[in-house]
């Protein structure tokens, strides 16, 4: 098995091929989705950065069919710098009394 990665700005490439059987006795070879996870966990990424998830997911390839290479895209992630974590400032409210009416100041006796 061959591969190549690379990282180009904000994307992981991972780049598979497998030699062609030139015989039926030959072992049948397969690269599949737990192989690329590992090699994209391996793969050495810019720091404040981590792996995203495979934007272009093949799920697998073998040298018996026709199917000898493979690519596969990752996103990744910057972790931005944590924001301080900061509450707007609320008004300290003081209760204002009404003033209450009586039914007898709304008839006019006092």
């Amino acid at each position: 098995m061959k591969y190549d990665i690379k990282v180009i700005e904000n994307i992981l490439e991972i780049k598979v091929s497998l030699p062609r059987r030139s015989s039926s006795e030959e072992e049948i070879e397969r690269v599949g989705v737990p192989t690329i996870n590992r090699l994209a966990s391996e793969a050495a990424l810019p720091k404040g950065s981590k792996l995203g998830e495979c934007l272009h997911p093949i799920f697998g390839i073998n040298n018996f069919d026709d199917a000898v290479t493979g690519t596969w895209i990752f996103d990744i992630l910057t972790e931005s710098a944590k924001k301080p974590n900061t509450k707007a400032a609320t008004d300290n409210k003081k209760s204002k009394r009404r003033k209450t009416s009586s039914a007898k100041n709304k008839t006019g006796e006092k």
